[in-house]
């Protein structure tokens, strides 16, 4: 059986006032491409993704947090996908997998929050200076090949991807400052952290651009979301 891989909700308002959950579509069809049954994790707190600011909302109760890991019980793997910003119930489902072994692939803001659950919140897990002083434009929506990043030997992404250097899409104007107890296991040119990972887990991962947009055209995109899915075959 295809393992079944969670992919976090997001909560927004349409243009006629309806409050909706959604999941990224190129993180679904991908996860469908590459062997998967999607699963969307909703939001246990009242949310919308659009307007409110984290950390001015209601905080999670105890059932809000039972909800969750009954539903992230249900994977077989998580995917935080990528966005401007995170809530408590991202982070929860990053540290419940994290801390339980279940694999687990961030993606952009999904790394970023990996990184900074890793870093037991005691560092920033964002910072948007790089926009400023870099060389290489990090937000090029649209663009399928943005820049180069190098990845570094003995990693989870390099027995994943054979080669040293490939070609990555890009659209952040963050990025994670510092490496501290985690492994940065690959850079960009401007010496931007491309990929986080955690050896000690199964398969916990973060990647600084987005495969799911890249399956189609990219096997090493293809490559690491399979590996991925594979890892999380029970």
């Amino acid at each position: 059986m295809n393992p079944t891989i969670g992919i976090v909700g997001r909560s927004t308002t349409n243009e006629d006032g309806y409050s909706l959950i959604y999941a990224v579509n190129h993180v679904v069809r991908a996860v469908i491409k590459c062997g998967g049954n999607p699963l969307l994790i909703v939001p246990t707190q009242d949310v919308d993704y659009e307007s409110d600011q984290p950390g001015k909302i209601k905080r999670m109760e105890d059932i809000d947090k039972e909800i969750l890991r009954d539903i992230i019980n249900k994977c077989d793997g998580i995917i935080l996908p990528g966005g401007s910003k995170w809530y408590e119930y991202d982070e929860y489902v990053c540290k419940y997998a994290v801390d339980n072994n279940i694999p687990l692939l961030g993606i952009c803001a999904g790394m970023q929050l990996l990184a900074k659950v890793l870093n037991n919140n005691k560092i920033d897990g964002v910072d948007n200076t790089r926009k400023n002083d870099s060389f290489i434009n990090h937000s090029m929506p649209g663009e399928k090949y943005v820049h180069k990043i190098e990845i570094i030997n003995n990693t989870l992404l390099s027995s994943i991807i054979d080669d040293k250097y490939i070609e990555v899409n890009s659209l952040h104007n963050y990025h994670v400052p510092m490496q501290l107890f985690f492994l940065a296991s690959a850079y960009s040119a401007d010496g931007v952290i491309e990929a986080v990972e955690y050896k000690d887990n199964k398969f916990t991962l973060g990647v600084q651009w987005h495969p799911e947009s890249m399956v189609d055209y990219d096997d090493n995109a293809k490559k690491l979301i399979k590996t991925f899915i594979d890892k999380s075959r029970r």
